[in-house]
Order: structure tokens, then sequence, then C-alpha cells
């Protein structure tokens, strides 16, 4: 998870927001050093994930939709960067990284990168297993994952049929 210039804005953002008051770009541009032409875009980006809400008029601005206690980093630069890997070859095929020759640095990255999306779905109550999940309802979940999943995201391997049905009985528990 890379955080660049556009989250440490998003975050500076919400730290400005977090009393509860309307805030104009203005205001939130010039407590930050941000530059407007990004406050704008952001504020958009996160307005639309539902994590400011704004107020037109005169007195109008941006708000902070949840309390800052509830927000984390998480939350945040999902929005702004969209895809959480930490370095650019897990989201791609990487030269230096294949079946015949793994790559040892891409090794412990994913182990890492790992480790922090267990600590996230933790701090998120997101449970490891889900004893709700019936039999029957196991095809459908593979077809529908195997449509709606971004088949190199955390792990870059490619998943059929059978992988996906092994992990869905895996956090079934």
């Amino acid at each position: 998870m890379l955080i660049t210039r556009r989250s440490d804005y998003a975050m500076r953002i919400c730290r400005v927001l977090q009393d509860g008051n309307v805030h104009n770009v203005r205001e939130i541009c010039d407590r930050e050093e941000i530059p407007r032409a990004f406050a704008y875009k952001i504020l958009r980006e996160l307005e639309m994930a539902d994590l400011v809400k704004s107020e037109r008029g005169n007195q109008g601005g941006y708000y902070l939709n949840k309390s800052l206690d509830e927000l984390t980093i998480y939350d945040i630069v999902s929005v702004t960067e969209g895809d959480l890997a930490i370095l650019h070859c897990m989201k791609e095929d990487c030269s230096r990284n294949t079946n015949d020759i793994p790559c040892k640095v891409h090794m412990e990255i994913e182990r890492i990168q790992g480790i922090m999306i267990k600590e996230m779905n933790k701090n998120m109550n997101i449970p490891e297993h889900f004893d709700f999940i019936e039999d029957k309802d196991i095809p459908t979940l593979v077809e529908r994952a195997l449509k709606e999943g971004n088949p190199l995201y955390p792990v870059p391997k490619i998943m059929d049929e059978n992988d996906c049905r092994e992990v869905i009985l895996k956090i079934r528990g």
C-alpha cells in the first residue's frame, strides 16, 4: 500500500473536517497547505465514497460523514488509491517472479501484505470464517467471484473454478 501525496492530502482533509463543522475548500487548503485543484478532486472522491458530505450555498462546504474515530487509513487510502498492492509487481505479472525462479523480495512483500490485510480485517471486525455459507450456495459464490474478482489481488495467482471453490470452503471454516 503505497501512500501517495493524493492519500496524504485526503487524510489531511479529514483531519480538518474532524470537528464536525462545515469547512469550505479555501479554509481546508489554507490550513493544510493543499493545492485547491487537488482538494476539489479529492473531496469529490471522498464524497462519492460517502466519507464526507457537502452543503451547498453561501455558507456551504464539506464535513465528515463519520467521526474520525470510525475512519481508518484503509478507508481513506482505498478511496484515493483504489488498489492497495504494496509493490507494483504485486498487481501485475513480474518478469523477475516466475514459477521456475520465484523472487524472494516478491515473496516477502506478499507475506507482509497478507499480514496487513489480516490486521485490517481484524480492525474492521471482518471474521476469518463465515460458517453460514451453505453447500448449495458455493457454485453461485464461485461463479460471481470469478466474474467480479480481480485475479491479481492480493496474491498474483490466476484462479480457476476449483481454486475458488477451495478458498470458499476454507473461509467457511
